[in-house]
This record gives C-alpha cells, sequence and structure tokens, in this order.
C-alpha cells in the first residue's frame, strides 16, 4: 500500500492523471472496494431462464451455503414459494 501511495505522490507532482488514477485503482483494489465479477458458465447459458428462475436458483444456492436468513435471502421453504414473488417489495433485500 505504501508503494502504491508514494507512487500517487510522485504522479501527483508530475500532474500525470492518469498515473494518480492507476494508483488509486490499486489502492481500491487491496482494499476491497473493487470487485472483478464475471459469468462462469457457457455464453448464453442463463439466457433461457427468467428472473425468477435466476432469483430462485440464486436463494437455493444461498441456503445451501447458509446464506439464507435475516437481511440476506428470505428463507420461505416451508411453503416452496419465495418471498419475492408473493411480495415483489422483498426483491431489493434478496
Amino acid at each position: 500500500m505504501a508503494k502504491l501511495d508514494n507512487a500517487y505522490k510522485v504522479a501527483e507532482k508530475a500532474k500525470n492523471g492518469s498515473a494518480m488514477t492507476q494508483a488509486t485503482v490499486g489502492m481500491a483494489r487491496i482494499l476491497g472496494l473493487i470487485i472483478d465479477r464475471r459469468e462462469v458458465g457457457d455464453a448464453g447459458a442463463f439466457a433461457g431462464h427468467t428472473d425468477e428462475q435466476l432469483l430462485e436458483e440464486a436463494a437455493a444456492r444461498a441456503r445451501r451455503l447458509g446464506l439464507a436468513g435475516p437481511g440476506r435471502v428470505v428463507d420461505n421453504t416451508a411453503n416452496d414459494t419465495p418471498t419475492w414473488l408473493t411480495n415483489p417489495t422483498r426483491l431489493a433485500n434478496v
């Protein structure tokens, strides 16, 4: 981190905006502020699914990983109907 901070200061003195940006992005990555995500699977593997199907699959995987619960994925397995299908306002909290 110190090297990136030093690189930023050198770039700032040289008035090199691009290098300043690169140093800032490097620091952000180290601090975990930037997370690169990518789709894993064949191209278009999810194209034939509705949003509801994708959300259901994500919720099922979250339950298997123990991530379902308050403030995470609504665990509504008692009636096998995801809460976001019966109450769309919950979608923002999924």
